[in-house]
């Protein structure tokens, strides 16, 4: 809904409430009516006591917007109790996000109702489709200098590696500020710093490949541009990479169950000093993608011979 057709809706409500309350009414219940109408009229609805006459996602829509502006939404939380349907819920927080991010900018009560429903989308119901909106709206609002910290800081709860590459995908744009911004929030990753002398199509492929290769292993920190300027979001388990098994959220559970093997595996990896971890796990990863018989061959010899084979497989030491 562009800018001109949601004044048309909200012109057409307003006509129609002074002749013909149903027929007004049924303009706010319409299935096309975007949040940002329904935001624009909430006030009137209120003085015309409308309330009652309003389909289920409009007053789910109402009430949680008049909760969120009244409590400003500080810790981030809502009771939703005593809601008696939770997919209705559901759904009216997608509708939020959706429909009012298109006029992401309207009002600043409007953009807080839109962050905060993305917040609990991806906090409370770990949804991932409206991520690519989230990321349409930080960039954009980067672009114009608004503030973005909590879109940010909600697409990376959503704790999924592979939604950064709807962050690296700014890399090739061609407005400054998108790239820019992009190299920042993937500053994290490493050597990409080391990227910058490189065309953008190049730094997205690194990105790419990066995760190809660690998203696996990737834990996330939490850290996020409200507690620090430069936030490390996803770190490394090494010592997953090394074994070559998947993790859950939690750093210290896998997939996999550990045999006594990858015990002492681990006890003698966790002895080594960072740069022989590093070149272990890499090269660990690389032989188990390429040959998993002369992967777990590898894996048999004492942990000085890994070593030892890894630097002359890579083509030198440390």
């Amino acid at each position: 809904m562009t800018l001109r057709e949601l004044n048309q809706v909200t012109d057409a409500f307003h006509k129609l409430i002074e002749t013909n309350t149903q027929e007004a009414l049924n303009v706010v219940n319409d299935e096309d009516i975007s949040f940002s109408a329904l935001f624009k009229l909430r006030d009137h609805i209120r003085e015309l006591a409308l309330f009652e006459g309003l389909n289920l996602r409009n007053k789910i829509a109402l009430i949680l917007t008049d909760d969120i502006l009244s409590r400003k939404m500080e810790n981030h939380s809502i009771d939703f109790s005593s809601c008696d349907d939770i997919h209705a819920v559901h759904s009216a927080l997608k509708w939020i996000v959706e429909t009012g991010s298109v006029h992401d900018g309207l009002h600043s009560d409007h953009d807080a109702v839109i962050d905060i429903a993305a917040v609990f989308l991806i906090e409370l119901f770990h949804e991932k489709t409206i991520l690519s909106t989230v990321a349409d709206m930080i960039f954009e609002r980067n672009r114009s200098g608004r503030l973005n910290h909590d879109l940010v800081w909600a697409f990376f709860e959503a704790r999924d590696p592979q939604s950064l590459v709807l962050i690296a995908n700014r890399l090739k744009s061609g407005h400054k500020k998108d790239a820019e911004f992009a190299r920042k929030l993937l500053g994290f990753v490493p050597g990409l710093h080391k990227s910058n002398h490189i065309d953008a199509e190049q730094q997205y492929s690194y990105i790419v490949n990066w995760l190809h290769d660690n998203s696996p292993f990737l834990h996330y920190t939490g850290e996020s541009m409200q507690q620090r300027n430069s936030p490390i979001p996803y770190v490394i388990v090494l010592e997953a990479k090394y074994l070559c098994k998947t993790l859950y959220r939690d750093k210290n559970s896998v997939l996999e169950s550990l045999t006594n093997k990858d015990y002492q595996l681990l006890d003698a990896f966790n002895k080594l000093d960072m740069n022989h971890k590093v070149l272990l796990s890499d090269f660990s990863f690389s032989l188990h993608q390429m040959n998993l018989s002369s992967w777990k061959m590898w894996l048999q010899y004492p942990i000085a011979e890994q070593i030892k084979i890894a630097k002359a497989r890579t083509g030198g030491g440390l």
